[in-house]
């Protein structure tokens, strides 16, 4: 009676262990795939903040040339009114 006692337990233990040694792995799969995900996803924002600094300077450097463009314009647009004073005051 004792033995088979003991064989139950053990029988039990052994049950329970292997149970908890499954638990324990499915956890580490799903740990290992979120971690996975996390770092495909971290890789997407990396690219897109990449693509997205591209365009700022893009953008910038457009901006810088429409603002040459525009200093330029304005030094014409002030060289023509000056000429124009000049015969006027002819």
């Amino acid at each position: 009676m004792e033995s088979e006692r003991r064989n139950w337990w053990k029988v039990q233990y052994e049950q329970s262990t292997k149970r908890r040694e499954e638990e324990h792995k499915n956890t580490e799969n799903t740990l290992k795939n979120s971690i996975d995900n996390l770092n495909q996803l971290l890789a997407e924002i990396r690219d897109k903040e990449e693509e997205h600094h591209d365009k700022i300077v893009s953008h910038e450097t457009r901006l810088d040339s429409a603002k040459e463009r525009l200093d330029t314009h304005g030094k014409r647009l002030d060289d023509h009114e000056t000429r124009i004073q000049r015969l006027e005051n002819k």
